[in-house]
C-alpha cells in the first residue's frame, strides 16, 4: 500500500464492517472513495490465514523485544 489513503482507510476499518465472502476463510470491505478527483470503488479483502500468520509474527516480535 503506497497511497496514504489506503493505509488509512485500512487502519480505519472495524472488524464489523467485514462481510464474509463466498470463499470460506475470506471477507471483504468495499468503500466509495473519490481519489484524485476520480470516483472509485476500494474493494479490502481480508483473509483468515494471513491474519493468523501476522498475529503469529507480532507475538515472536514482542518476545524478542521483551529479552
Amino acid at each position: 500500500m503506497t497511497i496514504k489513503s489506503a493505509k488509512s482507510l485500512v487502519i480505519s476499518l472495524a472488524e464489523s464492517e467485514f462481510v464474509k465472502s463466498e470463499k470460506p476463510g475470506y471477507s471483504y470491505v468495499q468503500k466509495k472513495i473519490t481519489y484524485g478527483d476520480i470516483k472509485q470503488r476500494w474493494l479490502v479483502v481480508q483473509s483468515q490465514d494471513r491474519k493468523k500468520s501476522d498475529l503469529k509474527k507480532l507475538s515472536k516480535k514482542e518476545k524478542l523485544e521483551q529479552l
